[in-house]
């Protein structure tokens, strides 16, 4: 489990914590719809000065049509 503080801006939703010394994370979700996100992993070793991504991901709902 990773404690992050979250909150809203705009239309994104935004995660960060630190969980190394002297790095910091970030996770942006955007682009969001019923049936779509946007997600990017991004961290900063200078207190937040600049961020570099690390992971990105588009993830899309799978169908509900093979309910059990």
């Amino acid at each position: 489990m990773l404690p992050f503080i979250g909150r809203q801006e705009k239309e994104e939703i935004i995660l960060e914590g630190s969980f190394t010394p002297g790095q910091q994370t970030r996770w942006i979700f955007s682009h969001i719809t019923p049936t779509h996100f946007r997600w990017r992993n991004l961290e900063s070793s200078d207190n937040g000065t600049t961020w570099r991504i690390v992971q990105e991901m588009a993830a899309q709902r799978a169908s509900s049509t093979n309910q059990l």
